[in-house]
């Protein structure tokens, strides 16, 4: 939507009423979840569908908080959603999957968001061919952990064991 107000109070009532609150009101979730929202694509995703792997949106930092992340922070603090999916595209150069400062400085820290993370589906093969963050799939999986992923839709985590072994990321992370 245009109004990232209006935007934002459509989406909490919207996704309360799946996740089964009694109320829009209500602050306390239900004991038993009908369904988990999951928002998507974090950030400024837009972009032709064709070329939605090696698009980059270029948004300054006020339009950013401004107009793009208002709704979703919304949903954070209603706490209406129990996952956020990483853009597939990336936000001023920093793709969506690594972006650690949309992922955890923002949503998980600043807005206090303590539900998952995973990226969209086929994104980590971009990380290296792309935008080559990283130089093997092991730094690209350590690159996406580290910067707030919990959850990969595809293999891109199967080399997880691999990069603790090189000490890209420890078992700790």
């Amino acid at each position: 939507g245009e109004c990232p107000t209006l935007t934002g109070l459509i989406a909490l009532g919207f996704n309360k009423g799946l996740l089964g609150f009694a109320s829009e009101s209500a602050t306390a979730p239900p004991p038993v979840l009908k369904v988990l929202p999951v928002i998507r694509h974090l950030g400024a995703y837009a972009g032709p569908e064709r070329i939605r792997f090696r698009f980059d949106a270029l948004v300054t930092e006020p339009d950013l908080r401004l107009t793009y992340l208002p709704a979703w922070k919304r949903l954070v603090a209603g706490r209406a959603v129990a996952g956020a999916m990483s853009a597939i595209s990336a936000l001023n150069g920093e793709p969506g999957i690594a972006h650690k400062t949309l992922l955890t400085d923002t949503l998980k820290t600043a807005w206090g968001f303590d539900g998952f993370v995973l990226s969209d589906c086929d994104t980590f093969p971009a990380l290296l061919t792309t935008w080559k963050w990283a130089a093997s799939a092991a730094q690209g999986a350590a690159a996406a952990l580290l910067s707030g992923g919990d959850i990969n839709c595809g293999p891109g985590y199967a080399t997880l064991a691999n990069a603790t072994r090189l000490r890209y990321v420890s078992k700790a992370a």
